[in-house]
Protein backbone atom coordinates (compact mmCIF):
# COMPACT_ATOMS: atom_id res chain seq x y z
CA UNK A 1 0.00 0.00 0.00
CA UNK A 2 2.50 2.40 0.96
CA UNK A 3 4.37 1.38 -2.23
CA UNK A 4 1.13 1.76 -4.61
CA UNK A 5 0.24 5.33 -2.36
CA UNK A 6 4.21 6.59 -3.48
CA UNK A 7 3.70 5.54 -7.18
CA UNK A 8 0.48 7.47 -7.20
CA UNK A 9 1.95 10.12 -5.64
CA UNK A 10 3.91 10.73 -8.60
CA UNK A 11 1.40 10.92 -11.16
CA UNK A 12 1.36 14.76 -12.07
CA UNK A 13 3.37 14.81 -15.41
CA UNK A 14 1.69 17.40 -16.82
CA UNK A 15 3.77 19.87 -14.50
CA UNK A 16 5.68 21.75 -16.58
CA UNK A 17 8.68 21.87 -14.25
CA UNK A 18 8.95 18.49 -15.04
CA UNK A 19 11.23 17.92 -17.43
CA UNK A 20 12.89 14.89 -19.84
CA UNK A 21 15.74 14.07 -16.94
CA UNK A 22 12.06 13.90 -14.27
CA UNK A 23 10.25 11.76 -16.08
CA UNK A 24 13.09 9.41 -17.80
CA UNK A 25 14.22 9.33 -13.75
CA UNK A 26 10.81 8.93 -12.44
CA UNK A 27 10.18 5.97 -15.05
CA UNK A 28 13.50 4.18 -14.11
CA UNK A 29 12.08 4.40 -10.54
CA UNK A 30 9.15 3.57 -10.80
CA UNK A 31 10.08 0.17 -12.90
CA UNK A 32 12.64 -0.58 -10.53
CA UNK A 33 10.13 0.00 -6.95
CA UNK A 34 7.27 -1.72 -8.89
CA UNK A 35 9.84 -4.83 -9.35
CA UNK A 36 10.98 -4.98 -5.91
CA UNK A 37 6.94 -5.18 -4.26
CA UNK A 38 6.55 -7.49 -7.62
CA UNK A 39 3.90 -5.62 -8.70
CA UNK A 40 4.92 -4.92 -12.08
CA UNK A 41 2.88 -6.20 -14.20
CA UNK A 42 -0.20 -3.80 -12.33
CA UNK A 43 -2.15 -2.18 -14.67
CA UNK A 44 -1.47 0.95 -12.91
CA UNK A 45 2.00 0.82 -12.93
CA UNK A 46 1.74 0.27 -16.51
CA UNK A 47 -0.52 3.40 -16.85
CA UNK A 48 2.26 5.17 -15.11
CA UNK A 49 4.72 4.17 -17.13
CA UNK A 50 2.93 5.12 -20.41
CA UNK A 51 2.55 8.19 -18.93
CA UNK A 52 6.08 8.74 -18.36
CA UNK A 53 6.35 7.53 -22.02
CA UNK A 54 4.32 10.43 -22.98
CA UNK A 55 6.31 13.11 -21.70
CA UNK A 56 9.35 11.61 -22.54
CA UNK A 57 7.90 12.07 -26.32
CA UNK A 58 6.51 15.75 -25.74
CA UNK A 59 10.08 16.79 -23.75
CA UNK A 60 11.86 15.63 -26.80
CA UNK A 61 10.77 17.95 -29.45
CA UNK A 62 12.59 21.14 -29.83
CA UNK A 63 14.33 23.08 -26.75
CA UNK A 64 14.95 20.97 -23.40
CA UNK A 65 17.28 19.38 -20.84
CA UNK A 66 18.20 16.14 -20.60
CA UNK A 67 19.81 14.77 -17.09
CA UNK A 68 21.18 11.22 -16.83
CA UNK A 69 20.15 9.11 -13.62
CA UNK A 70 23.71 9.98 -12.12
CA UNK A 71 23.38 13.72 -12.69
CA UNK A 72 27.01 13.18 -13.89
CA UNK A 73 26.11 13.88 -17.53
CA UNK A 74 23.60 17.13 -18.99
CA UNK A 75 22.71 18.30 -22.29
CA UNK A 76 20.90 20.94 -22.98
CA UNK A 77 19.53 22.21 -26.29
CA UNK A 78 17.73 20.73 -28.76
CA UNK A 79 15.52 17.73 -29.56
CA UNK A 80 14.22 16.00 -32.90
CA UNK A 81 12.38 12.48 -32.06
CA UNK A 82 13.72 12.02 -28.60
CA UNK A 83 16.99 12.50 -29.96
CA UNK A 84 19.68 15.05 -29.79
CA UNK A 85 19.04 17.50 -32.97
CA UNK A 86 20.48 20.85 -34.12
CA UNK A 87 22.52 23.08 -31.48
CA UNK A 88 23.17 21.76 -28.02
CA UNK A 89 26.07 21.75 -25.13
CA UNK A 90 26.66 18.47 -23.54
CA UNK A 91 28.77 18.25 -20.58
CA UNK A 92 29.83 15.36 -18.81
CA UNK A 93 31.68 14.89 -15.36
CA UNK A 94 33.78 11.80 -14.37
CA UNK A 95 32.49 10.43 -11.19
CA UNK A 96 35.82 9.54 -9.60
CA UNK A 97 37.94 12.85 -10.79
CA UNK A 98 35.69 15.32 -11.44
CA UNK A 99 37.21 16.46 -14.50
CA UNK A 100 34.69 17.62 -17.16
CA UNK A 101 34.25 17.12 -21.04
CA UNK A 102 32.48 19.94 -22.42
CA UNK A 103 31.21 20.04 -26.24
CA UNK A 104 29.06 22.72 -27.61
CA UNK A 105 27.85 22.66 -31.07
CA UNK A 106 25.12 20.92 -33.93
CA UNK A 107 23.83 17.75 -33.43
CA UNK A 108 21.95 15.14 -35.67
CA UNK A 109 20.41 11.65 -34.68
CA UNK A 110 21.92 11.68 -31.14
CA UNK A 111 25.26 12.15 -32.83
CA UNK A 112 27.89 15.19 -32.89
CA UNK A 113 27.49 15.99 -36.80
CA UNK A 114 28.31 19.76 -38.38
CA UNK A 115 30.60 22.04 -36.69
CA UNK A 116 31.12 21.78 -33.08
CA UNK A 117 34.21 22.39 -30.53
CA UNK A 118 35.29 19.63 -28.00
CA UNK A 119 37.45 20.21 -24.89
CA UNK A 120 38.51 16.73 -22.81
CA UNK A 121 39.02 16.66 -18.97
CA UNK A 122 42.97 17.18 -19.39
CA UNK A 123 42.57 20.26 -21.86
CA UNK A 124 43.18 19.12 -25.11
CA UNK A 125 40.10 21.07 -27.36
CA UNK A 126 39.17 20.18 -31.00
CA UNK A 127 37.19 22.99 -32.98
CA UNK A 128 35.76 21.95 -36.11
CA UNK A 129 33.55 19.74 -38.24
CA UNK A 130 31.73 16.39 -37.05
CA UNK A 131 30.29 13.47 -39.20
CA UNK A 132 28.48 11.13 -37.45
CA UNK A 133 30.17 11.68 -34.17
CA UNK A 134 33.41 11.51 -35.41
CA UNK A 135 36.03 14.53 -36.11
CA UNK A 136 35.71 14.51 -40.11
CA UNK A 137 36.31 17.35 -42.22
CA UNK A 138 38.45 20.55 -41.49
CA UNK A 139 39.56 21.31 -37.75
CA UNK A 140 41.77 21.80 -35.10
CA UNK A 141 43.07 20.34 -32.53
CA UNK A 142 45.67 22.09 -29.72
CA UNK A 143 46.93 20.00 -27.10
CA UNK A 144 47.91 20.63 -23.45
CA UNK A 145 51.72 20.15 -24.04
CA UNK A 146 50.89 23.30 -27.01
CA UNK A 147 50.89 21.28 -29.58
CA UNK A 148 48.63 22.26 -32.40
CA UNK A 149 47.04 20.20 -35.65
CA UNK A 150 45.04 21.99 -37.99
CA UNK A 151 43.73 20.45 -41.11
CA UNK A 152 41.70 18.02 -42.92
CA UNK A 153 39.91 15.06 -40.94
CA UNK A 154 38.32 11.38 -41.76
CA UNK A 155 36.55 9.14 -39.38
CA UNK A 156 38.28 10.36 -36.46
CA UNK A 157 41.83 11.07 -37.73
CA UNK A 158 44.20 13.33 -39.28
CA UNK A 159 43.64 12.56 -43.11
CA UNK A 160 44.12 14.41 -46.00
CA UNK A 161 46.46 17.98 -45.71
CA UNK A 162 47.46 19.71 -42.65
CA UNK A 163 49.41 21.15 -40.53
CA UNK A 164 51.85 19.77 -37.15
CA UNK A 165 53.27 22.57 -35.13
CA UNK A 166 55.07 21.57 -32.40
CA UNK A 167 55.33 23.11 -29.26
CA UNK A 168 59.47 23.05 -30.01
CA UNK A 169 59.02 25.37 -32.94
CA UNK A 170 59.08 22.87 -35.69
CA UNK A 171 56.22 22.43 -38.03
CA UNK A 172 55.10 20.12 -40.32
CA UNK A 173 53.13 21.00 -43.41
CA UNK A 174 51.69 17.66 -45.75
CA UNK A 175 49.75 15.39 -46.31
CA UNK A 176 47.98 13.04 -43.29
CA UNK A 177 46.62 9.16 -43.41
CA UNK A 178 45.02 7.85 -40.62
CA UNK A 179 46.85 10.03 -38.68
CA UNK A 180 50.22 9.71 -39.96
CA UNK A 181 52.37 11.56 -42.50
CA UNK A 182 51.59 10.07 -46.23
CA UNK A 183 52.42 11.32 -49.16
CA UNK A 184 54.46 14.78 -49.71
CA UNK A 185 55.35 17.01 -46.33
CA UNK A 186 57.52 19.58 -45.56
CA UNK A 187 59.37 19.31 -42.08
CA UNK A 188 60.76 21.99 -40.76
CA UNK A 189 63.01 21.45 -37.10
CA UNK A 190 63.49 24.02 -34.34
CA UNK A 191 67.25 24.27 -35.27
CA UNK A 192 66.66 25.26 -38.94
CA UNK A 193 66.75 21.85 -40.94
CA UNK A 194 64.68 21.84 -43.65
CA UNK A 195 63.13 18.40 -45.16
CA UNK A 196 61.10 18.45 -48.14
CA UNK A 197 60.11 15.04 -49.59
CA UNK A 198 57.85 12.04 -49.29
CA UNK A 199 56.44 10.42 -46.05
CA UNK A 200 54.97 6.97 -45.43
CA UNK A 201 54.39 5.38 -41.59
CA UNK A 202 55.13 8.63 -40.61
CA UNK A 203 58.75 8.56 -41.58
CA UNK A 204 60.54 10.04 -44.59
CA UNK A 205 60.25 7.15 -47.28
CA UNK A 206 60.70 7.74 -51.33
CA UNK A 207 62.64 10.70 -52.38
CA UNK A 208 63.26 14.24 -50.64
CA UNK A 209 65.71 17.02 -49.87
CA UNK A 210 67.04 17.44 -46.60
CA UNK A 211 68.57 21.04 -45.96
CA UNK A 212 70.80 21.56 -43.04
CA UNK A 213 70.73 24.70 -41.23
CA UNK A 214 74.75 25.15 -41.85
CA UNK A 215 73.98 25.08 -45.51
CA UNK A 216 74.50 21.17 -46.50
CA UNK A 217 72.11 19.42 -48.45
CA UNK A 218 71.15 15.93 -49.37
CA UNK A 219 69.10 15.08 -52.39
CA UNK A 220 67.57 11.80 -53.16
CA UNK A 221 66.09 8.15 -51.76
CA UNK A 222 64.93 7.87 -48.15
CA UNK A 223 64.07 4.66 -46.48
CA UNK A 224 62.55 4.24 -42.91
CA UNK A 225 63.48 7.88 -41.98
CA UNK A 226 67.38 7.25 -43.36
CA UNK A 227 68.94 8.43 -46.33
CA UNK A 228 69.30 5.32 -48.12
CA UNK A 229 69.41 4.71 -51.83
CA UNK A 230 70.76 6.99 -54.64
CA UNK A 231 71.52 10.30 -53.44
CA UNK A 232 73.90 13.52 -53.68
CA UNK A 233 75.36 15.84 -51.40
CA UNK A 234 75.90 19.29 -51.59
CA UNK A 235 78.39 20.51 -49.03
CA UNK A 236 78.59 24.25 -47.29
CA UNK A 237 80.91 26.26 -48.37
Amino acid sequence: EAGMAYLEGVENWSDPEWNLRNARGMKASITTYARELGIDGDAAIQRLLAQADNLIVENSAGEGVDVSADGLSKYTGSFLNGERHGFGRLVITEHSSNKVTRFEGEWRAGLRHGRGKLQWPLGDTYDGEWKAGEKDGNGKLTYTNGDVYEGEWKADRKDGRGIYRYADGSEYNGEWKRDQRWGHGIYKDAAGNVYNGEYKFDKKEGRGKYGYADGSVYEGEWQDGMEEGRGSYTYAD
